[in-house]
């Protein structure tokens, strides 16, 4: 099956910016599936894929439900 061309962006237009969530007692599975899928470059396609920022949406920092910890990039206020 012949793969689908990505629409052109403006050469100056930055990629979609997806923010990866983290909260208390996240399942590391779920997170890894988001980080995997838009935190790594992905240079065979040929484009800016996504930028990212992984967000805590408490504070203090959370803790996953194995006892490991997320570094984040930023909280969030909603």
């Amino acid at each position: 099956m012949p793969r689908a061309k990505p629409s052109p962006r403006p050469d100056d237009a930055k990629p979609p910016l997806v923010a990866i969530l983290a909260y208390d007692r996240l399942c590391m599975f779920e997170f890894g599936c988001a980080v995997e899928l838009f935190a790594l470059e992905r240079p065979e396609l040929g484009v800016a894929w996504y930028r990212h920022a992984i967000c805590a949406a408490d504070h203090p920092p959370p803790s996953g439900a194995r006892s490991s910890c997320a570094a984040v990039a930023a909280s969030i206020r909603v």
